[in-house]
Parts: C-alpha cells; sequence; structure tokens
C-alpha cells in the first residue's frame, strides 16, 4: 500500500504492515527530502514531486 502522511507516520505503518505480514520483526527505510524555505515539502512525497516537475522542475521551486 501506498502510505501518506508525515514522514514518521509513514515509516509506522510500513513497519507495522511488514511485521504482521511475515509475523516478525522488521527494518524499514524509507526516504524524505525536506525544505525548510517550503515548510518541509516536499518531505516523503519526493517520488511524485520529482514525476510531475522534473529535476529542472523541483530546482526552481
Amino acid at each position: 500500500p501506498e502510505y501518506q502522511g508525515e514522514a514518521e507516520d509513514i515509516t509506522k505503518e510500513k513497519a507495522t504492515f511488514a511485521a504482521q505480514r511475515i509475523n516478525g520483526p522488521v527494518l524499514v527505510e524509507d526516504t524524505s527530502l525536506c525544505f525548510n524555505a517550503l515548510h518541509g515539502l516536499p518531505g516523503p512525497y519526493i517520488k511524485w514531486f520529482l514525476d510531475k516537475l522534473g529535476h529542472d522542475g523541483l530546482n526552481k521551486m
């Protein structure tokens, strides 16, 4: 599933889901890119920003 929310919440949801699937402990890695000037955006949604804006568009923000 594709989770939405704050980066910490997304990571917790992914870990819980994976641990339930295998019935055991897991490690989860997630990546965010946060700019202070953009109040934390794009955060965990960097993939979607890059898909829509591309590298040049992201640099122009």
